[in-house]
C-alpha cells in the first residue's frame, strides 16, 4: 500500500501510514455509494444527441503570447475540435495570434475583464452559455499540454469513458531543464524535457457534458465533480481517473497490479519554463485562481524550487508529435505527411 503511493505519485503532504490505511478502508464504502450515484446519474442523464464539437478545451489566459500558437496547434494536432478562450486583461499580441483561428471557427474568444479569482467564474460562464455545444470539455491552462502516450487522437482515447461524468488526468511536472533564459528558436515542448519521475496527485478534469457539474469553486479546480440529484438533494459524484477509480479525499488509486508504466495519458505541465520566464513573466501575470498569500505562494521562489527538486528524469513522450507540430507552425517546411497530394509515398517501408 505504501509502495503504491510512493512509486506512482509525489505528495506534497505526507500522510502517516496509519491514516492512509484508514482512508483506504473507508474509501471502499464510499465506492459503493458513488457507484450507486453513478447508476442513478446515468439513468437521469440519457445519452445526448450529437453536439457541434466532440472534444473542446476551455481556458482562461493572460499575456500568454509565448505559448498561445504552439498550444493551440499542438492540441489541434491531437484531435481537439474547438477552444473556448477567456481573455483576462491581456496586453500582448493575443488578438493577432488568435485572429486566424477565430476566423476559421476553431476558437471562441471571450473578453473576461474579471479580477481574480476569475478562473472559476469563467468556467461557470462557459457552463451557462456553451455547455451544450461540445460532448467533452477539458478545463486546462496554457502551460498544460494533453499528452497521449499511445493514441494519436484524443477522441480515440476518451470514447471509452463516455458513460462517466468526469475524468481526472494527472500532471507530469516539467521544470526549467537547466535553462536560465527561454530559447525562442525552440518550441516549449522541445526545450523543456526534464520532469518528475512520478505523477503529481493533482491533475485537470475532462468533463462529459451529458452530466451536470456539482460546483464551480476553487477547491474543485483539480477534481471537478458531477452532481447527482436524489431525494431532492444534490450529491457530489467524484471524477474517476483513467483506471476508473474514483478520485476524492486526495486519494489516488490505480489498482494493486498496475504501475506508473500503465498510464496511457498525462498532462505535461510546464509549470516554470526557464528561470527568467518564471520570475519575470509568470509573476507579472499573477494568478487567476486567487489573490493575497495564495497568489504570492504560487509565484514564489518556493514554488519554483518545488518543481525543480523533483525534476530528476527525462520524459520525451511528447516528442513523437514534435515534427508534425513544427510542420503545422512553420508552413515553409515541405509537408510529406500530406498523403493525398504527395505522390511519392513509399508503402514498402
Amino acid at each position: 500500500m505504501k509502495n503504491q503511493f510512493n512509486s506512482v505519485f509525489v505528495h506534497d503532504t505526507n500522510l502517516s501510514p496509519f491514516l492512509r490505511i484508514i482512508i483506504r478502508v473507508a474509501i471502499v464504502f464510499f465506492d459503493i455509494w458513488w457507484t450507486f450515484l453513478l447508476i442513478i446519474s446515468r439513468m437521469k442523464n440519457k445519452k445526448k444527441k450529437s453536439s457541434k464539437y466532440y472534444f473542446s478545451i476551455c481556458s482562461i489566459f493572460k499575456d500568454e503570447e509565448l505559448s498561445l500558437k504552439e498550444w493551440i496547434e499542438f492540441h489541434l494536432l491531437i484531435g481537439v475540435d474547438h477552444f473556448y478562450l477567456y481573455n483576462n486583461f491581456s496586453s500582448d499580441n493575443y488578438k493577432e495570434i488568435l485572429a486566424p483561428y477565430v476566423e476559421k471557427g476553431k476558437v471562441t474568444l471571450i473578453d473576461w475583464p474579471v479580477p481574480p479569482p476569475s478562473q472559476m467564474p469563467a468556467y461557470q460562464h462557459f457552463y451557462n452559455n456553451y455547455w451544450h455545444e461540445t460532448q467533452w470539455v477539458a478545463f486546462i491552462d496554457l502551460d498544460e499540454y494533453i499528452c497521449p502516450k499511445h493514441e494519436d487522437n484524443i477522441k480515440d482515447w476518451i470514447v471509452k469513458y463516455e458513460s462517466y461524468p468526469s475524468l481526472v488526468v494527472y500532471w507530469k511536472q516539467f521544470g526549467s531543464s537547466g535553462q536560465i533564459e527561454h530559447n525562442y528558436s525552440k518550441l516549449i515542448i522541445e526545450q523543456y524535457y526534464i520532469s518528475w519521475d512520478k505523477y503529481y496527485d493533482y491533475g485537470k478534469t475532462f468533463f462529459n457534458t451529458r452530466f451536470p457539474v456539482y460546483k464551480f469553486e476553487n477547491k474543485y479546480l483539480h477534481v471537478m465533480a458531477s452532481s447527482c440529484s436524489l431525494f431532492g438533494k444534490n450529491f457530489l459524484l467524484p471524477p474517476i481517473n483513467e483506471f476508473k477509480k474514483f478520485v476524492h479525499f486526495k486519494c489516488n488509486r490505480i489498482g494493486v497490479f498496475r504501475t506508473i508504466k500503465d498510464f496511457t495519458m498525462q498532462i505535461n505541465h510546464y509549470a516554470t519554463k526557464s528561470y527568467i520566464e518564471f520570475f519575470e513573466s509568470k509573476k507579472k501575470r499573477g494568478s487567476a485562481t486567487g489573490t493575497g498569500e495564495r497568489s504570492k505562494r504560487i509565484k514564489s521562489a518556493y514554488a519554483y524550487d518545488f518543481v525543480q527538486d523533483y525534476a530528476t528524469s527525462y520524459d520525451f513522450t511528447i516528442y513523437r508529435f514534435l515534427v508534425k507540430l513544427k510542420l503545422r507552425i512553420n508552413k515553409n517546411i515541405p509537408n510529406y505527411f500530406d498523403y493525398e497530394n504527395n505522390n511519392n509515398n513509399n508503402s514498402d517501408l
